[in-house]
């Protein structure tokens, strides 16, 4: 069993889903759900950079309305 949950956007902007090694692993434009595996990431959006945190079998939400 892959230990995952997902992650609901809801911005309108561009965003990026980063490993917190820096690897990219997804990018959208818009509002968007993706599942993803438990652990930890970092969004990008609008030059910012906010932690996050994948958790099995939840949702989070994220939404971000700065810049």
């Amino acid at each position: 069993r892959i230990h995952a949950g997902g992650l609901n956007s809801t911005v309108k902007k561009p965003w990026e889903v980063w490993t917190v090694d820096g690897v990219k692993v997804f990018g959208a434009w818009g509002a968007k759900m993706v599942a993803l595996p438990a652990g930890k990431y970092i969004v990008k959006t609008s030059g910012a950079k906010i932690k996050i945190t994948i958790t099995d079998g939840q949702t989070s939400i994220f939404s971000f309305t700065g810049y």
